[in-house]
Order: C-alpha cells, then structure tokens, then sequence
C-alpha cells in the first residue's frame, strides 16, 4: 500500500514539475528533502472545505491527500486558497506544489498544466 501512494503522489510531483520552470533540484528532490510538500487548494464542498471558525480542513480530498502524505512521511503544509482561474499560475510560480483539490481538463479550453494520468 505504501508504494502505490508514494507512486500517485510521485505522479503527482511530476505532473506538477511539469508547470514550474526548470531549477538545479527537481520537486521530487526538495519535498524528499525537505520531507515536506505544499498544496494550494480550491474550496470545492463536499470534496476540500475549511471552517471558517475553526481554520480546520475537512472533506474526503482533504482526508485522502492528508493520509497518503502521512503515510509516505511528509508534513502536508495548506499554503493558500486559489481560485479556479489561478491555481495554475501558482504552480508555475512556485507558491505551492501540488493542487489538492479534484482538477479536470476542459476540452474546449488550451492546456495550462499537466494533469496526472489515472
């Protein structure tokens, strides 16, 4: 079990590499290194929610993705709210590493990322 969700989310840190400009270490390298990965994520209920009382995280996403990182040994740190329109950016820009929530490719739209392949 530990090696497939080290493998979807190595997919998913390569996916996301993908995005960012080129740098002297790979993605992959840094959150091994530093034994932590950064996620930007969109509050899309039921799937990614936060309560705005509490600042807890919620949802089957949020679950998934805060036990497989758990279970391969990395800190999952939430860096920021996106929006729709801008997660992208952010992933190429280096705020985050990973898009935590659900994200599809849209047919009649140009590509703007790399999605992972199931």
């Amino acid at each position: 079990m530990k090696n497939v969700v080290l493998s979807l989310i190595s997919l998913s840190l390569c996916c996301a590499g993908l995005a960012q400009p080129a740098c002297a270490d790979s993605l992959y390298d840094r959150v091994l290194k530093t034994e932590k990965i950064r996620a930007g994520y969109a509050p899309y209920p039921p799937i990614f929610m936060k309560d705005p009382n509490t600042k807890k995280f919620s949802g089957i996403g949020f679950e998934v993705l805060s036990l497989a990182a758990r279970k391969i040994g990395l800190k999952l740190e939430l860096t920021e709210a996106v929006t729709w329109g801008t997660m992208i950016e952010g992933l190429r820009t280096n705020r985050y590493d990973m898009i935590a929530t659900p994200v599809w490719a849209v047919p009649y739209q140009p590509p703007r990322g790399q999605p992972s392949k199931p």
